[in-house]
Order: C-alpha cells, then sequence, then structure tokens
C-alpha cells in the first residue's frame, strides 16, 4: 500500500468538506479564524487573561522559542534597507555571522558564542523558512523576498513543535495570500555591476475560497577580487530564488496552504587570497573556485479548527540540495588543499499538532518526524610531503571518499502556558527525541602512495584517473534525548515585565564526513559517531515599553553549560583533522536591545552583546608545536580557549529621519554603525587565525511617492571601505608557517533600486 503523509489526508477531507458545507452556515467569529468574513483579514486575538487594569496577554504571541527573542517586521527591514538575512545581525543583540562565507547562499550565525565553523554541519542555530527546518549552513542564507517578518529566538527551542534548535533559531516567515490584491516590481543597478530584478504578486483566485501568489527575484554582481595569472573574476553574484504558494479556505474550519521554491546559486565559492602575499586580496591558487548549487523546498500545511479552543495541523516538507563545486582552502600558487566536491541531500519531515487555548492557559503538543538522507563525493588533492623552502619538491596525495549519511529522528513534545495570577505566566515544556544514524564509506587513492610531484599533481585531481581502494566502512548508531524547560513571566505593570527561565537544547549527532586519511585512523574516524551535542541555559531579563510603545528596550542575563561540543578541527589523539566531540564550554553574558520612535519622523535603535566563552574541558591531549622564530603554535584547542567566531563585543547603532515636506513625495535619510571586537576563527586559537575588530558604516537615502507606489533608494555598504578578514587560517610545515589563507568581506558598494507597488 502506498504511503500517503496524513497532511495530504487533511488536504482531501478539507476539500471534501468545503464541497459539502459550500453553502452551510459559518461559524461564529473565534480567535481562531485566520481572515475575517468579508475583508479576509487576520482577525483579533482574545487575551488569555485580564486584569482589573490591563490587558496581559499580546495579539501576537511566539509559540516556539525561548525567553529572548527579536521579531523583525517587513516594515522594519523595509525602514533599515536589509534585503537578506546577513543584515540581521545589526538589528538583534547576541547574533552574529561574518560579512562573507563560504559561499553566497551559506549562513553561519553564531548566538550567545555558540557556532560551528563546518559548512556541512547541522548548525546548533537553527534555520526555518516557514517553520521548515533548513539542515544545513549551505543553502540557509535566504534573500528577503516576499517576507512577512523575521523572529530570531535566542535559547534552546522546539518544545512546542517542529525541529529543535540546540542554542536560537533564525524563523523566516514569508508573506501568507488573502484576499487583498499586491504586486510590486522592483529593479537595481549598483557598483560592480551589481543588478537585481525582482517582482512578486498575490491575491484572490476565487473570492473568499481560493489564493495565491509568486515571487522571483534575480541578483547578479561581478566579482570584487580577482585570480592571477588568470585574471578571472571570484566572489561575485549569480543567485535566482522564486517561490509560489496555493491557499484554500473551503469553510472557516479549514486553512490549507501549498507552497514551492527554487533557487539556483551559480556565485563562485569563496576564493581565499594568502595573507603572506605582497597583494592580500590576489588569488593565486590555480584552482577556479566554482559552484552550481540547486535548492528544492515543497511545504504543505493543512489546519483544521476543531472548536474556538482547539485546532489541529499537519505540515510536511520535502526539500532537496544539491552542490557541486571546486573549493581551494588555501590561497597559494600551489594547490596545497583544494577539493572537488558533489554534495547532495533529501529531507522529508512532518509534524503532527494540537494546540490549545482557554482562558488563561495555552498548550501546544504534537509529533514530529525527520528522515535525511546526505550524499558526498569530495575528491580532494592535499600535500604528502612539503619543504617550507622549495615547494617545487612537494608531493601531493589526491584522494576520493565517497560517503552517505542518513538520519532519522522521531520525537515527541509539549509546551504549557498559564497564567496563575492575570500577572504571573508560568511555561512548562518536555521534549524527547530518539535519533538512529547510519553511515556507509568508501576511500580511494589516486595515484602513487608515495604522493604525485607538481604540477602533475594537478591533472590528477583534475582528471579521471585509476581508482585504488584504500578501505570501506558501514557503520550505525542511536541516540535519545529529553530535554526540558521551564520559565516564568511577572508582569509589573501593563508595561514593565521580568522573566526568567531554564531550558535544554540538543543538536543531532552522527558520523565524520571530513575523514580524509588513508591509514588506519581515516577508518576509525569515519566509522564512530560523534554523540549530540548538548546546551543548559539559565536567562533572566526585563522588557520595558513607554509613551505608548515609541520607545521599546529589553535586556537579558544569561549562563550557557555546553557538552560534548563538536567541532571539525585536529585531533591531537589521531592527529588528523576530523568531526568529534571535543570537549565541554561555557559562556556568560548579558544583551541589551532599544526602539525608539520619538517622533514620526524619526526612528532609532541600539543594541550590545557581551559574550565571555571559552572551553573547560577537552577530551583530548592538548598538543602544540615551536615555530622556527620560538613562539608556541597550538595544534589542538586548550582549557581557556575562548570558543570560535565569538566576538566578546559587539555592538549597533542606527538613526533614519524622514525630511520635512519640501516637494511632491517624501524624503528619508539614515545610517548605521556596526563593531565588533576581535575574534579567533579557529578553537586552536593560533595568532595566525585572530581575526581584528571592525567597524562598518552603512548609509541609505530614500524617496516615496505621495501615494507610496514608487519608491527609490540608495544603499551604500561600507563606507569606510575598510575589507576585514573573515576567514584565517595557517598553514605550517616543520615549524614554519608558509601560508595563510584568507578572505575578506567585500569592499564599499553602492546600490540604486527602484520599486513600484500597485
Amino acid at each position: 500500500m502506498k504511503y500517503y503523509p496524513l497532511s495530504f489526508y487533511l488536504m482531501l477531507l478539507g476539500f471534501l468538506e468545503g464541497a459539502s458545507t459550500a453553502h452551510a452556515q459559518r461559524l461564529p467569529d473565534t480567535k481562531h479564524r485566520l481572515l475575517a468574513h468579508a475583508q479576509h483579514k487576520p482577525a483579533a486575538t482574545k487575551s488569555l487573561k485580564k486584569g482589573p487594569e490591563f490587558v496581559v496577554a499580546t495579539a501576537v504571541r511566539r509559540v516556539n522559542g525561548g525567553l529572548s527573542s527579536t521579531n523583525l517586521s517587513a516594515k522594519r527591514l523595509e525602514t533599515v534597507g536589509i534585503l537578506d538575512t546577513r543584515g540581521l545581525i545589526t538589528q538583534v543583540a547576541g547574533l552574529y555571522q561574518a560579512k562573507s562565507n563560504f559561499s553566497f547562499a551559506s549562513a553561519n550565525y553564531t548566538v550567545r558564542g555558540i557556532t560551528d565553523m563546518d559548512g556541512q554541519a547541522s548548525s546548533p542555530v537553527g534555520s526555518y523558512v516557514d517553520g521548515v527546518f533548513i539542515p544545513r549552513q549551505n543553502g540557509a542564507m535566504q534573500e528577503l523576498l516576499d517576507v512577512s517578518n523575521v523572529e530570531v529566538d535566542k535559547g534552546p527551542s522546539g518544545f512546542a513543535g517542529g525541529h529543535r534548535s540546540e542554542a536560537g533559531a533564525v524563523r523566516i516567515g514569508t508573506v501568507v495570500p488573502d484576499g487583498t490584491y499586491h504586486a510590486a516590481l522592483l529593479g537595481g543597478v549598483g557598483t560592480y555591476d551589481e543588478y537585481r530584478l525582482a517582482g512578486s504578486i498575490r491575491g484572490a483566485i476565487v473570492a473568499g475560497k481560493l489564493f495565491g501568489s509568486l515571487s522571483v527575484d534575480r541578483h547578479g554582481r561581478d566579482g570584487v577580487d580577482r585570480m592571477e595569472p588568470s585574471r578571472k573574476q571570484v566572489n561575485n553574484i549569480d543567485y535566482t530564488t522564486a517561490r509560489a504558494k496555493l491557499r484554500y479556505l473551503p469553510n472557516d474550519r479549514w486553512d490549507m496552504i501549498l507552497s514551492v521554491e527554487g533557487t539556483v546559486d551559480g556565485s563562485t565559492k569563496r576564493a581565499y587570497a594568502d595573507a603572506t602575499n605582497a597583494d592580500p586580496y590576489m588569488i593565486h591558487n590555480p584552482v577556479f573556485p566554482k559552484n552550481f548549487t540547486r535548492i528544492f523546498m515543497l511545504n504543505q500545511i493543512s489546519k483544521y479548527h476543531i472548536n474556538e479552543h482547539l485546532t489541529f495541523s499537519a505540515q510536511t516538507a520535502v526539500q532537496g540540495y544539491d552542490e557541486d563545486d571546486y573549493t581551494q582552502h588555501s590561497g597559494d600558487s600551489y594547490a596545497s588543499n583544494v577539493d572537488k566536491n558533489h554534495y547532495a541531500t533529501r529531507a522529508y519531515s512532518e509534524d503532527l499538532n494540537l494546540k490549545g487555548e482557554y482562558d488563561g492557559l495555552e498548550f501546544s503538543t504534537g509529533a514530529y518526524f525527520y528522515a535525511e538522507n546526505w550524499n558526498q563525493n569530495r575528491r580532494t588533492m592535499v600535500l604528502s610531503s612539503t619543504s617550507a623552502t622549495n615547494r617545487d619538491a612537494s608531493k601531493f596525495n589526491v584522494i576520493d571518499l565517497d560517503q552517505k549519511i542518513n538520519t532519522y529522528d522521531a520525537s515527541v513534545y509539549g509546551e504549557v502556558k498559564y497564567y496563575i495570577t492575570p500577572r504571573l505566566l508560568l511555561t512548562a515544556g518536555l521534549r524527547f527525541d530518539r535519533e538512529y544514524y547510519s553511515t556507509s564509506a568508501q576511500m580511494y587513492q589516486v595515484g602513487a602512495s608515495t604522493g604525485v610531484a607538481w604540477p602533475q599533481a594537478l591533472d590528477v585531481f583534475y582528471n579521471s584517473a585509476e581508482l585504488n581502494p584504500a578501505w570501506s566502512v558501514n557503520s550505525h548508531s542511536a541516540r535519545s534525548m529529553v530535554l526540558p524547560e521551564l520559565s516564568a513571566k511577572y508582569f509589573i505593570s501593563p508595561n514593565v515585565s521580568v522573566f526568567g527561565g531554564w531550558s535544554k537544547g540538543s543538536r543531532q549527532g552522527g558520523f565524520d564526513w571530513s575523514a580524509s586519511s588513508l591509514g588506519s585512523a581515516g577508518r576509525t574516524d569515519a566509522g564512530v559517531t560523534f554523540n549530540p551535542e548538548t546546551l543548559t541555559t539559565y536567562e533572566a531579563g526585563l522588557k520595558l515599553n513607554f509613551f505608548n510603545q515609541k520607545l521599546n528596550v529589553s535586556g537579558n542575563l544569561f549562563y550557557n553549560v555546553f557538552q560534548n561540543i563538536q567541532y571539525t578541527t585536529t585531533d591531537p589523539s589521531f592527529q588528523i583533522s576530523r568531526r568529534f566531540n571535543a570537549g565541554n564550554a561555557r559562556s556568560e553574558g548579558g544583551e541589551i536591545e532599544a526602539t525608539f520612535a520619538p517622533t514620526r519622523n524619526w526612528y532609532l535603535y541600539a543594541n550590545f552583546t557581551y559574550v565571555y566563552s571559552r572551553m573547560t574541558s577537552i577530551n583530548s591531549p592538548y598538543k602544540s608545536i615551536s615555530l622556527a622564530d620560538g613562539s608556541k603554535y597550538n595544534t589542538s584547542t586548550y582549557v581557556g580557549a575562548p570558543l570560535a567566531n565569538s566576538p566578546r563585543y559587539q555592538a549597533n547603532v542606527g538613526a533614519y529621519y524622514t525630511l520635512p515636506k519640501f516637494m511632491s513625495g517624501s524624503w528619508r535619510v539614515g545610517s548605521d554603525i556596526s563593531f565588533l571586537s576581535k575574534t579567533n576563527y579557529s578553537i586552536l586559537n593560533n595568532p595566525q587565525t585572530l581575526l581584528p575588530s571592525q567597524t562598518y558604516v552603512n548609509a541609505l537615502l530614500e524617496w516615496r511617492s505621495d501615494n507610496s507606489r514608487w519608491t527609490t533608494l540608495v544603499k551604500a555598504n561600507n563606507l569606510v571601505n575598510h575589507r576585514y578578514p573573515q576567514y584565517a587560517g595557517a598553514q605550517q610545515s616543520g615549524g614554519v608557517i608558509y601560508g595563510q589563507p584568507i578572505f575578506y568581506s567585500d569592499p564599499r558598494t553602492v546600490f540604486f533600486s527602484v520599486k513600484y507597488a500597485f
């Protein structure tokens, strides 16, 4: 018998019920109704409980994240000129990611010092689009097309449904089509021959029943760096994405949405320069960093409103991700570390959820299932022997790795919110996950075991060659996790509240996908699981809003304890780079966010983050070597080392002002400044991988017509044109540093766009 997900049957039932009740009397208006009867606009939400002088609950309540979150509306994103998820870090305290990443379509978030530098890792900070979990960092970057809001959760999440996230989540919500017709066209040009063409349309297809939307975005730009001696441009943009939605409302009980979206990214992989070169921006690696990435997602949600208190929903999602690329790991004129990769991910998820709202009580419970099949074929060329003084004497090994990793996660969850008094809200949650992993891997050697000399090694890397099996492995494992949540929130007044809580998060374990050793260590590494990483968070804070919501301030203190922290780095027990549980760690600090709109003409924001992180124990012996100049070079992490890519200080301020009317339309100017302190890119924490403190200044000028149909915008990024390193590495042999691969943020760019909405 062929299997269909429950959401399919719910959709079928909705169609049948819609046909049989086409002329039936509608249900009375309740807080569950997503559309008002006539205009098809969101209905008001009833508060949970009222005190004598104030309403405790607001019309929009977050149900999936931790205690601290920042919700960015589409209007706020437009106000500050943010066009993709890289700009979110200026708006959210505690959130960080580099200005440029390994590929244009990848996102590597850090929340409160917690991150993972491996692009194929499941990030501790989850990415979601319309509730669907994006399984890998590659492909998680989103251009904010047809977006209704972005919510950033800080702390463990998943107690109320969906895929769990260990340390936080970036949740993108796209516009849901309704009876309101809207269309927009956008075109823009900028420096480095940048251009963007985008369009969107949504509205009713069948009045009161069927609604649809379509959005398309094309973004291109020439490269901002060049390679020698080919003079080819690299670090460009070649990105296309589209999303279509259908929404069917057979009656007041049913709401069904089907969406499909796809992305094609041909932007070059980030090309590495060498910091030891005379021109640190020139790329000398002879392997051109090609990339061709395809992403597909099908998402179906069926909601059934049982009565005015209960709603049942089923969400099914299918995803596909394929990437073909050449990836550089060194900026020297020898391809001393390069990969030719093919990655393919297929993921399926289903979330069955029951939500209830009663006077003073709200709950969410259900079951979640996730299956992922991840495949890679990777050809790697690495040095087998080298001389820092005579690179022509170097020898290379060229090896192939074919690997499949399957992950299955079945979980049940529940979260309850209850107002003990009109002022005191308690929240309790519990989640149980059972994970199963399996892997099969085959390593092949290309060429002689003693290595191939330069430049013949480059020919072997590019071209087909005899494959000699080196080793193979098949293995499987399973893990279970119980994750609790407990918090309290007290409303001192309608505008002042304090909160505190404790929760536990986790991200999946699995098998190493970076094994590249020809010896026994590689076989052992590829067949041994690393355990799930867990995080216990303690948090307390307050939220204030004054002057009729014109001034909003939130602040919190947090304390995080990590166990079995996952890293892809050198393991001194094996003397190879691999994926393993490096040890335990802690981070603590505080955040503050504020927005202020004193008049209709002014909008101001500011946020500040302090994070102190360090390793508290390691699972392997500490190792280091002495360089030729007598300094120490770490080859493993150590107790007291700060966590990677975790700046201690981060601050952002911005001001936007609408000029007094002096001609047709309205003019608005604005600027923002971002600062982050120095941070070490690597958990090894060597001077060669230390990134300096960085300051960025951006500005915008906007004109909007009196009827708001026309909008022109000039946005300038990195006004001071200072290119800061976003990645820094080091290569050494015999205690001599012979290369420091590095890549930078983009130079100053200016972009001019025109948008017409109707």
